[in-house]
């Protein structure tokens, strides 16, 4: 139970910051509910899909092949994400992006996913 309260700790303050770096990446000038919208998606496809995936399972994992899933998993699934929403919003409307361009952006979330994880794990004194 503490992993679980430390993981989902965690990751709320990780997706603040998130949302917000995602939003001001290119912020228009008054909101504007269309590219929150897209931020709320991406967001969900590279974050909170992949975290969910990734959390529970890790739970079903015993010992160091947790840990070593832990780095791998989460990372896949961000970069899953992302070149979904790549096919299924960018890519329609600009021929000109190829999806090795943006596939690095996936990084950071899986990333950090990866080390909530495991510090969490490390920290409770339990595997994911």
């Amino acid at each position: 139970m503490q992993f679980l309260r430390s993981s989902i700790f965690l990751f709320g303050l990780f997706l603040i910051y998130y949302i917000y770096d995602k939003y001001m990446a290119s912020p228009p000038d008054t909101f504007n509910f269309t590219y929150a919208k897209i931020v709320a998606v991406i967001v969900l496809f590279t974050a909170i899909i992949p975290f969910i995936i990734s959390y529970f399972s890790l739970k079903l994992l015993k010992g160091a092949w947790s840990y070593v899933f832990a780095l791998i998993l989460p990372v896949f699934c961000s970069a899953l994400g992302y070149a979904t929403f790549f096919y299924l919003f960018i890519a329609p409307n600009s021929s000109q992006v190829e999806l090795m361009q943006v596939v690095p952006r996936s990084l950071i979330p899986g990333l950090a996913i990866s080390l909530i994880l495991i510090v969490t794990a490390l920290l409770t004194r339990k595997t994911p």
